[in-house]
């Protein structure tokens, strides 16, 4: 005959052995959970080197825009210029900065051309005003002494 004989079916089971005493047994439940991943600790300053290349990226792709491009290179070169500072020492940083240099160099040149065409559209445009009122002064004139004899 077996040492024990099983007398109970709840989750602590009972059981007695061949003495006549009773032993309870706890009855381990099966575990549902799955198990959670594990992260690699992140670099200081990474996600400020993404988001400065992000950006920069943004900055060179409408850098014909010039305030967008402007705005978004500004904070981009700020956010690389923290991540350093916060201990980034990857490559994304420097990607970022570059970027956002380049395209804050182009819309910067856009803006600055544009702004000089603009100026001497305008100037050109106020002396072609002035040359022609003055030949309509002359033609006037002239027709003034022509009707007179």
């Amino acid at each position: 005959m077996s040492e024990t004989q099983n007398t109970a079916e709840a989750p602590n089971d009972t059981y007695q052995n061949n003495d006549g005493n009773q032993l309870q047994y706890a009855v381990p439940q099966p575990q549902y959970a799955a198990p959670q991943p594990q992260y690699a600790a992140q670099q200081p300053g990474k996600s400020k080197a993404i988001a400065s290349l992000v950006l920069g990226i943004i900055t060179v792709i409408f850098c014909w825009l010039p305030p967008l491009a402007i705005i978004t290179g500004i904070i981009g070169i700020v956010l690389a210029i923290l991540a350093v500072k916060g201990g980034s020492k990857g490559g994304i940083f420097v990607g970022g900065l570059v970027t956002s240099i380049i395209g804050f160099a182009v819309a910067a040149f856009l803006a600055i051309s544009t702004l000089l065409v603009v100026g001497a559209t305008y100037e050109t445009g106020k002396a072609l005003y002035e040359t022609g009122k003055e030949i309509n002064d002359a033609a006037k004139k002239a027709d003034r002494v022509l009707t007179k004899h």
